[in-house]
């Protein structure tokens, strides 16, 4: 699994979450210490309780020359891409354009795009559309941005999207406790 901006917010979370459920998962963020850090941390806690494994690697998601090698990194360390996790609409629309294609010749995989903004929604869209017929399956998190959504209840809607069959998954607040909800 390959997640960008996992240095910090929804992306860290989501790969600490998916590491515990036993995943590999590539950690890709430009502040590489800070992947670096949370890498180490799965690492430490997760993998030796029987859980995942995850690696950083260095990621600017505004230059697809960047996207191309992290995308290469992630298929050398640890074989296909089945699963990209992206976090901003630049780091959707190079990541698909890389790894689609190739999902769909293997007929398998899974884009999850967090989608702040409608670019990102309308990609992934876009790309479902183009795509679905393949085999690949497309789903847009939609966090609520007022009051914002905790970003441990991202990745637990990017999780539940792995097992669902869900195109859009939408995760507002909590009235009471201030964080939020998929729904």
């Amino acid at each position: 699994m390959a997640i960008t901006g996992a240095g910090d917010g929804a992306g860290k979370a989501t790969a600490e979450v998916l590491a515990t459920h036993g995943a590999r998962v590539a950690l890709g963020d430009l502040r590489y210490v800070r992947a670096e850090r949370v890498a180490s941390a799965i690492n430490h806690t997760v993998t030796p309780q029987g859980g995942g494994v995850a690696i950083a690697l260095r990621l600017d998601v505004r230059d697809p020359e960047s996207v191309r090698r992290f995308l290469d990194e992630v298929r050398h360390d640890f074989g296909p891409l089945d699963v990209l996790v992206s976090d901003t609409p630049d780091a959707a629309r190079e990541g698909m354009r890389l790894a689609v294609p190739e999902m769909a010749r293997r007929g398998t995989g899974h884009v999850i795009n967090i989608a702040t903004d409608a670019a990102a929604g309308t990609l992934t869209d876009s790309a479902r559309r183009e795509f679905g017929a393949s085999g690949v399956r497309f789903t847009a998190i939609v966090p609520r941005e007022e009051p914002p959504a905790a970003p441990d209840d991202v990745a637990s809607a990017v999780c539940r999207s792995l097992r669902s069959r869900r195109r859009i998954v939408r995760v507002r607040a909590r009235a009471r406790t201030g964080g939020a909800r998929a729904g």
